[in-house]
């Protein structure tokens, strides 16, 4: 019988999200949200291109906030029946409460009424800091609240400040269309990125760094093959990549920024593949004058998201006949 889950990722990546999922077997989309997906399985999945994976343990709708639905959790104890019980041997759990994707805090009486129950019915333990499982109370702006078993481990954060986020490196991966070709990273400083071309599939993996000291760490990449230089003057043939992709930085080094991302995409153009893709990730203001004058290259679909508060878009782009 099929289960019902939820998963959570970047808003403005639901296209991307929705596409991958289809083609796992055994998966029925139920509702498409805004950053998130109700569907169901026939199994538990893995998915590195979500954030968050959850068991449905009940849907309430509806509710005025988060403290009128743990009442009504109170009330209606079906939910308990769903709890997966194989995984609370011996385990701590809390219960995080949100409300419109903010933590939100709740009526601690009724808050520790809830806990009880769950213990008495599982025979965990709580553990606020550090648990070993966690449950989740989510109300959302739809009108639904969702009490949800959190599957997986706990979210990294990114390697560095400004890096990509692993489910959005690997939804690059995916778009990039990498399996069985040779992917070129350019501008090259997130090891997570160059993870994910590797997992895609891609025959091999070229990372092209502006500083040679970025380089070092990004050696450590196993099956990746890394190297200084100038994005605008590439050591590779014509036609030789399968995909290119880049983040883009926040600051350029460059005295002519726009300039330079249009010789970048010139030379991306030249080494790549006739049914090749170029997917870049960056702030819309500093990329999207440039894109539109990129002599060879036309924006075949965008996704529009935001990191870190900025406007940033996801770009795809293929070949055309230069002018």
């Amino acid at each position: 019988m099929k289960k019902l889950y939820y998963a959570t990722f970047i808003p403005g990546m639901e296209r991307a999200v929705e596409g991958l999922l289809r083609r796992e077997g055994g998966v029925t989309i139920e509702r498409m949200l805004g950053g998130a997906v109700l569907y169901r399985s026939v199994r538990e999945l893995t998915l590195p291109y979500v954030h968050h994976n959850f068991l449905v343990l009940t849907q309430l709708h509806g509710l005025a906030d988060v403290d009128a639905a743990i009442k009504k959790l109170l009330s209606a104890g079906d939910w308990l029946d769903r709890i997966p019980y194989e995984q609370t041997r011996d385990k701590r759990f809390r219960i995080v409460t949100m409300d419109r994707d903010k933590l939100v805090p709740v009526n601690m009486r009724y808050l520790n009424m809830l806990e009880k129950a769950i213990i008495e019915q599982t025979g965990m333990k709580t553990l606020r800091e550090r648990p070993d499982l966690e449950l989740w109370i989510v109300r959302r702006s739809e009108g639904m609240t969702l009490l949800l078993w959190r599957l997986g481990k706990r979210s990294v954060k990114p390697e560095k400040p400004g890096a990509l986020r692993s489910d959005l490196c690997t939804l690059v991966a995916a778009l990039a269309r990498v399996g069985g070709k040779s992917a070129l990273n350019l501008l090259a400083w997130e090891e997570t990125l160059l993870r994910a071309l590797k997992d895609a599939g891609a025959r091999s993996v070229t990372g092209v760094c502006e500083d040679p000291d970025a380089c070092r760490p990004l050696s450590r990449v196993q099956g990746v093959r890394v190297m200084a230089g100038n994005v605008a003057n590439l050591p590779f043939e014509e036609g030789e990549m399968g995909a290119v992709v880049a983040h883009l930085p926040e600051k350029w080094n460059a005295a002519q920024p726009e300039a330079y991302l249009r010789a970048m995409l010139k030379e991306a153009r030249r080494v790549l593949r006739d049914d090749g893709r170029v997917v870049l990730v960056g702030a819309r203001a500093q990329a999207d004058n440039a894109l539109s004058r990129a002599p060879g290259l036309d924006v075949t679909d965008a996704f529009d998201i935001l990191l870190s508060g900025k406007k940033c878009s996801v770009w795809i782009l293929e070949k055309t006949e230069e002018a």
